[in-house]
């Protein structure tokens, strides 16, 4: 569901609706989102939710959303006050017109209602960025299925494993959702801080893994991962621009901190020293996104337990799921292993033992890696790589293909 049809089925009253949402499902008005940034409204919208302050009869109600009609329904010119236009060339998403939008006047007169929720605009961000940890791991699958079936299985266990789990995840991020929904139409938005805040954190957690796992499957199909014919490279221009659209990666985190930095040892030594909140919490930042970033793997990895303990299915199949979480867990823990050893909750030994299991893991998984890339059951013409063919014949077909 794109961001402007959910704010007006969730933001709009019953009477805005009636106007605004059967003409939307008609395609008689074509809408988008504009933000802060850049990139929302391209050359075909007619309409446009944007957010912005609202200053009426000289008062400053905050950031509010509006339903703006940007072009004429005739003849598709903007309206008088509007400048409109594409914003050019960009990575990845050749096929989406981005473009800006520039508003020269505003009726500073008029009545204020407030909504039922100083935070209620909040519901459309969490939405998509829910939606995105889901998207995450659909990318990594496409990836570790090119690179699986293509390679002799190098580095991509590991991110096999990490797909299965923002797949989980992203699940339980749209029942944790659906369930806030159902709550906030009994006046109940007590949910909603803490979902903003793992849902803002774990956008910027799956975006830059899959950003890094998609670079590391084109290495490891070697050359031919550079070519076209692998799908590598629209695969990384789809993907990687996630990282800084719906929320830059670092802000995001940093949203997820002001949650958990209440334990954060380094930002309550300075407070007591006398800084200031606004000095000390800049000058923990690195502290701060790491906390995030660790409190967002442990999110994932007690979701993915959960689901694969529960899961119906064969002894074999839960056994290696099983395998999958104990990689997904120990690897956390390699790959941020400074963190433990500066904290002392891990000595050098035992970070040495973490690393030897790892491997371990690794012989269990690998004879099983094909078997499950295989199993997300993507057919080639959706896959679109020759590199990553279900019938293994690469070479000739590289070769029809240049």
């Amino acid at each position: 569901m794109s961001m402007f049809l959910h704010s007006v089925l969730f933001q709009m009253t019953e009477e805005q609706q009636q106007k605004w949402l059967q003409p939307l499902l008609d395609y008689e008005l074509i809408g988008t989102y504009a933000q802060t940034e850049l990139g929302h409204v391209g050359k075909v919208v007619t309409h446009a939710i944007v957010a912005a302050r609202l200053i009426t009869r000289g008062k400053d109600h905050g950031i509010h959303m509006f339903m703006c009609q940007l072009r004429s329904m005739e003849d598709h010119t903007p309206l008088p006050g509007i400048e409109l236009g594409d914003i050019g060339p960009k990575l990845g998403y050749a096929n989406i017109d981005n473009g800006f939008l520039r508003l020269d006047h505003v009726n500073p007169d008029g009545s204020y209602v407030a909504p039922s929720h100083s935070k209620l605009s909040y519901n459309s961000m969490v939405q998509i960025r829910t939606g995105m940890v889901l998207d995450m791991g659909s990318g990594l699958v496409k990836g570790s299925t090119i690179a699986t079936r293509y390679s002799a299985v190098r580095r991509q266990t590991e991110l096999i494993a990490i797909e299965i789990a923002f797949l989980m995840c992203g699940q339980q991020l749209l029942e944790n959702y659906r369930s806030y929904i159902s709550q906030t139409e009994n006046g109940d938005f007590s949910a909603l801080p803490e979902l903003h805040s793992s849902t803002a954190g774990l956008k910027a957690f799956a975006t830059e893994r899959c950003r890094q796992g998609l670079e590391v499957l084109r290495m490891a199909s070697g050359g031919h991962g550079f070519s076209s014919a692998s799908t590598f490279p629209e695969l990384y221009g789809s993907y990687a621009p996630a990282c800084a659209y719906e929320g830059e990666n670092t802000v995001m985190l940093l949203q997820t901190a002001r949650m958990v930095s209440q334990g954060a040892r380094c930002l309550e030594a300075d407070l007591k020293g006398g800084m200031s909140n606004a000095t000390a919490w800049n000058n923990n930042h690195l502290h701060l996104l790491a906390g995030s970033n660790a409190h967002c793997h442990l999110f994932v990895l007690d979701t993915i337990n959960q689901a694969v303990e529960n899961a119906v299915c064969e002894d074999a199949t839960k056994r290696i799921l099983r395998t999958l979480v104990q990689f997904y867990a120990l690897d956390g823990i390699v790959e941020n292993k400074g963190e433990f050893l500066e904290s002392g909750y891990l000595s050098i030994n035992q970070v040495d033992l973490v690393s030897k299991q790892l491997i371990n893991l690794l012989a269990v998984i690998r004879p099983n890696a094909v078997s499950l890339v295989d199993a997300f059951d993507i057919h080639d013409d959706k896959l679109g790589s020759v590199l990553g063919r279900y019938d293994g014949n690469v070479y000739e077909n590289l070769y029809k293909w240049a």
